[in-house]
């Protein structure tokens, strides 16, 4: 399946509850839809886990993560209203947890090739032992979400997915037996059109000319693609005033007959349809994998927009357009590397262990971090409560190193940082005989790859240099300072570690 970057979620595009096909009568009023926005009708009579979808980051993060809590919901009175849609979900997501050890294939491509994966248990807390809330898809494995763990049956199959990144389709040996793969081509182009007599009869149901579509995939039997009218759909009334909305279609195409999956979202004027914040006016597709059910065709689908990632199952029996959304995910990405306790813990024994005697009774409580070397793993900067005590390290996943100790917490450190590969912390500090020296540390991706000390009398430097704990001269001393980029102040602002 095709991968897209996720990116953070603004506004999750909203979807039309009631849907219109080929055999539906006027979009606007007809009441007798041939499309319905469940599946219940289908699933009565099956038991088949559906499939699932697992957010892959690489072969150490592979989660099907969760959209609901995991305790079954009672009806009170202050969720009486949405309680059976709030069940609906929760029973969907208990399915896959009950189901959990016989997800075992997992797809790797458009071509409907799979690899071997196997259960490894449930994530529930985060490393601090606090409870985790799902619905949100991370960037960076160092944030964990609640969810159930996969892994890799064969290491080598490690570069069959270095590129699918996102949501990947997993399903179970049961499924694979009772439904037929079909093999859908993609097509490269995005000028690659639906059928005209698709475009026209879709124009007639809903009465609005067509402003852009396209041909997705397509195999002998099944087509699936998308289109968008030109202006405004309807008026709507939301929040106490008046807006307009556009409309967009997912079309799948059966033989003869075309089907509709209407899909809403804003309309300006000025500015023409948006669906999803930055989409530039285009509604996206979907990934779709299908495959030929014991009641018609099933169309697993993945919806990437640049703020949120849904996925879920389409479904046309009968004549019957039904469609179940698993969730829509928030998409996340730059967030910030985050810092547990136990990372704290290991940050206090790395100082006591450098200075014993002036950090053994130190106790960290404030933290900030910093980006010294741009490699998105961030920096840490502790202090204690009095200010008298503070160290710097480098953070990549549990991988932490001491960079300094802060010598002199009344001295501003400096950042001097030129680009997103190396970047270098200033320290000022006092020796023997009340000498000022600095302490200069060149950082790439994560590392310390190097470390200058020099002293200071007034203006005038002293001879010594130290380079990576060697002596040079004065002037190769020098030739190393006239390169740095220009020295920056640090912002200073602390987060209690308590909260």
């Amino acid at each position: 399946m095709k991968k897209q970057l996720l990116i953070p979620l603004c506004i999750a595009a909203v979807m039309l509850s009631a849907c219109k096909n080929s055999n539906s009568k006027d979009a606007k009023n007809n009441s007798d839809s041939s499309v319905i926005d469940s599946t219940d009708l289908i699933e009565i009579q099956d038991t088949t886990p559906k499939p699932m979808f697992i957010y892959i980051i690489d072969k150490d993060y592979m989660q099907m993560v969760y959209w609901t809590d995991n305790e079954e919901p009672k009806l009170t009175n202050d969720n009486a209203d949405y309680y059976m849609e709030y069940r609906k979900s929760w029973m969907l997501q208990d399915g896959f947890r009950r189901n959990a050890a016989q997800y075992t294939k997992l797809f790797i491509d458009d071509k409907g090739n799979t690899i071997d994966i196997k259960y490894l248990g449930e994530s529930l807390k985060d490393p601090d032992g606090n409870k985790m809330y799902g619905g949100e898809l991370h960037s960076i494995k160092a944030i964990p979400s609640p969810g159930l763990k996969y892994a890799l049956v064969n290491n080598k199959d490690s570069k069959k997915i270095a590129s699918s990144w996102g949501l990947n389709l997993a399903v179970t040996d049961s499924y694979l037996a009772s439904r037929t793969l079909i093999p859908l081509k993609y097509y490269s182009s995005a000028n690659k059109r639906l059928p005209s007599n698709v475009i026209k009869q879709m124009e007639k149901e809903y009465g609005m000319k067509a402003q852009r579509s396209q041909l997705i995939c397509s195999s002998d039997k099944y087509s699936y693609g998308v289109m968008q009218f030109k202006g405004a759909y309807r008026t709507v009334e939301e929040y106490g005033e008046k807006r307009q909305v556009a409309l967009a279609l997912e079309v799948f195409i059966v033989g003869d007959t075309a089907y509709s999956y209407p899909v809403e979202g804003y309309y300006d004027k000025s500015y023409g349809p948006t669906w999803n914040v930055d989409d530039g006016g285009e509604y996206l597709a979907s990934n779709i994998v299908a495959f030929e059910g014991p009641k018609g065709p099933e169309f697993c689908f993945i919806h990437y927009a640049p703020e949120s990632a849904t996925c879920g199952m389409f479904y046309i029996n009968d004549g019957v357009v039904s469609r179940t959304v698993y969730e829509i995910y928030h998409t996340m990405i730059d967030e910030e590397e985050p810092v547990w306790k136990k990372d704290i813990a290991k940050m206090q024994q790395l100082c006591r262990k450098a200075d014993p005697q002036n950090y053994k009774n130190v106790s960290f409580s404030k933290i900030r971090t910093i980006y010294i070397d741009g490699d998105n793993h961030p920096e840490v900067w502790l202090r204690d409560k009095n200010e008298t005590h503070g160290a710097f390290f480098t953070k990549n996943g549990d991988n932490i190193q001491l960079i300094a100790l802060e010598l002199n917490p009344e001295t501003q450190p400096v950042l001097r940082t030129e680009d997103y590969n190396t970047g270098f912390l200033e320290l000022t500090g006092k020796g023997e005989g009340g000498a000022t020296y600095k302490d200069i540390y060149e950082l790439k991706d994560s590392r310390i790859v190097h470390h200058l000390r020099y002293s200071l009398s007034g203006d005038s430097l002293f001879k010594l240099f130290l380079h990576d704990d060697k002596e040079i001269s004065p002037e190769q001393g020098q030739q190393y300072l006239n390169k740095l980029p220009q020295a920056k102040e640090i912002y200073i602002y602390w987060n209690d570690i308590s909260e």
